[in-house]
C-alpha cells in the first residue's frame, strides 16, 4: 500500500482544510516563521556516515515495510531556507557556479544511493515551496542567464540531471518520484500546465503530482 496524506493550503481560508483553525495556525505560524531545516532533523551527508546511522535507517524501513507496505524517502534540499546553524547559510541559486551546481546533483545521487541501501523502495524528489529545486524551476526565483536559466527546459535541467544520476545507478525496480506543488493564492502561476506536462512526459518519468 502507498499512502498519501496531502493537505491543500489555501491563504486565508481554513474552512478548506477541515481540520481546526488552531492547528492550522500553530502548524504555520512555526513552519513559515522559522527554518525548514534544522539540527537534528532526518537528513543524509557523507560526513555524517556511520554505521550506527545506517542501522537506525535500516531498523525504520524494517518496521515501515513489515506488512507489505513500501517506503520512500522524501529528498531534498532546504535552500535557502537551511538554518544558520552550525555556520551561517547563504544559499542563492542565482550565485551557484557549474561545479556547484555538478556537487548538488551528487548529493542527490549519494542520497537516492543511501536511501537504497538503508532499504527504501524509492525515492521522492521534491519541488515544492521555495526549496532548492523549486526555486530553480520559478521562473520568478530564477535569473540565471546560462544554461539553467531561462525557458522551462533549461530551469529544470539540474532536475532532469538528478533524475539521470539516479536512474544510471540502479535497476527499474528502485523506483523514484517527482513531485511539484503549485499553491493557489501563493505562488504567481506562470507556466501553462498542460504545456508544462507534455514537456514532463518526454522524460518519461514515474510519477509527476501536482497540488
Amino acid at each position: 500500500n502507498i499512502f498519501f496524506i496531502l493537505f491543500q493550503y489555501f491563504q486565508g481560508n481554513f474552512d478548506s482544510h477541515k481540520l481546526s483553525i488552531s492547528f492550522f495556525s500553530f502548524f504555520f505560524l512555526n513552519f513559515l516563521l522559522k527554518d525548514i531545516e534544522a539540527p537534528g532533523n532526518v537528513i543524509i551527508d557523507k560526513e555524517l556516515d556511520s554505521e550506527e546511522r545506517r542501522n537506525a535507517f535500516k531498523e525504520w524501513t524494517q518496521c515501515a515495510k513489515r506488512n507489505g507496505s513500501i517506503i520512500i524517502a522524501q529528498l531534498f534540499h532546504p535552500g535557502k531556507y537551511a538554518a544558520d546553524l552550525p555556520h551561517k547559510t547563504d544559499f542563492n541559486i542565482n550565485k551557484l557556479t557549474r561545479k556547484q551546481i555538478a556537487e548538488l546533483i551528487n548529493e542527490y545521487a549519494y542520497a537516492a544511493s543511501y536511501a537504497q541501501q538503508c532499504g527504501f523502495n524509492g525515492v521522492e524528489i521534491s519541488c515544492t515551496y521555495f526549496f532548492a529545486l523549486g526555486q530553480l524551476i520559478t521562473s520568478s526565483d530564477n535569473i540565471r542567464n546560462d544554461e539553467f536559466g531561462g525557458k522551462l527546459e533549461n530551469r529544470a535541467k539540474i532536475l532532469f540531471k538528478i533524475i539521470q544520476a539516479i536512474r544510471y545507478q540502479f535497476s527499474k525496480k528502485f523506483f523514484h518520484l517527482v513531485i511539484y506543488k503549485f499553491f493557489p493564492n501563493y505562488f504567481f502561476l506562470t507556466i501553462n500546465l498542460s504545456k508544462f506536462y507534455k514537456f514532463f512526459e518526454k522524460f518519461k518519468l514515474t510519477h509527476i503530482i501536482s497540488i
